[in-house]
């Protein structure tokens, strides 16, 4: 019976192997077709300026890695090249060098710097520079992007930011990281996409192979064709900042890093009403995560009460920006910083 059955397997490994080779052949030759007769349309990568469409849906809009721009403006934010990862800031060593604390700041166009023409200017890079000139070896991310909201911050750090092993993430709070407030970053790229008919989330492979585009768009046509942006990105249009926040604490627990919430008032009539009550609804969620909250509107209304810090109602200007990075580097410096220290997990310079 033993004898029997060799050769009967070597006959099925036969036949495995004749139809993988027929795969083969015919992938290869349907790819030959589909490139000499141009029945593949192409796909594109959907991007306009530094911004393209992302897989992820809760993200909905990325950064272009490497997008260099000779000015700033409309889909283009600021003048300079981005890192590889499309952030307004240097490259970073997935390691962190021995003794440096390392602080990775999620944002929107505040932390991006728009109006800010240089990025050293930026209160990411006052409070790095701050932090080491009092002795404290940091090194601190900016993954600051325009028009961002809670939900896509919190995303983007899962996605993109807990690969660098972050000490400490800071989560730069605005007036309008409750919705989706991104300056018409979406509409733009919807009609980039709706132009060249590129799904979101197209595996890259499809665009180095003709009969992979081609099988991908007649089954996209089959499913429906092209969404809204709408039915695409209706998650970025509810007010996630609670339960994202509460995200953001499950995080921290799960990757050992800190956090610290900043809120960012706005710079004219900072104390009203209804900015109040939502950063009431921060400090709850703060206070459930076991976050740190600093409050930056007494320090900004002191500032601008010796020079001009506002570019807009919520942008600060290059001394807006000094004003934070200082009075952060502070609070972390005398509130945060010194208890961390005494577990080991500072170095002093």
């Amino acid at each position: 019976m033993a004898g029997k059955s060799v050769p009967k397997r070597r006959g099925l490994a036969r036949r495995v192997l004749l139809s993988a080779v027929t795969v083969v052949i015919c992938l290869v030759a349907g790819e030959i077709v589909a490139r000499v007769f141009k029945l593949a349309p192409e796909i594109y990568v959907v991007s306009k300026g530094r911004f393209r469409l992302a897989s992820n849906p809760r993200i909905g809009y990325e950064l272009v890695p490497h997008f260099e721009a000779t000015t700033g403006g409309a889909m283009l934010d600021f003048a300079g090249k981005a890192n590889s990862l499309g952030f307004r800031d240097r490259e970073h060593a997935l390691a962190k060098k021995p003794g440096v604390y390392r602080i990775l700041v999620l944002g929107d166009s505040i932390t991006q710097g728009l109006s800010i023409e240089r990025a050293e200017d930026i209160y990411t890079s006052v409070l790095e520079r701050q932090l080491n000139t009092d002795g404290v070896r940091v090194e601190v991310l900016n993954f600051g992007v325009s028009g961002y909201n809670t939900q896509q911050e919190v995303e983007t750090l899962r996605e993109k930011g807990l690969r660098f092993a972050p000490d400490m993430v800071v989560l730069a709070a605005c007036v309008n990281d409750s919705y989706l407030d991104c300056g018409g970053i979406l509409r733009y790229l919807q009609a980039e996409k709706d132009q060249h008919r590129v799904a979101i989330g197209t595996p890259p492979v499809l665009t180095r192979s003709a009969l992979g585009r081609l099988l991908w768009v007649t089954l996209e046509s089959a499913g429906g064709g092209s969404t809204s942006l709408q039915e695409e990105f209706t998650e970025l249009a509810d007010n996630t900042m609670g339960e994202n926040l509460a995200e953001l604490a499950r995080l921290a627990t799960a990757h050992d890093f800190e956090v610290v919430v900043l809120w960012f008032p706005r710079l004219v009539d900072a104390y009203n009403s209804r900015d109040r009550e939502l950063l009431a609804e921060v400090q709850r969620r703060s206070v459930a995560g076991g976050f740190f909250l600093l409050d930056l509107t007494p320090g900004l209304v002191a500032c601008a009460e010796a020079e001009p810090i506002a570019v807009d109602a919520i942008h600060p200007n290059r001394r807006g920006h000094r004003c934070v990075g200082e009075t952060v580097a502070f609070y972390l410096r005398t509130e945060i910083l010194p208890a961390i220290k005494r577990s080991g997990r500072v170095s002093s310079g």
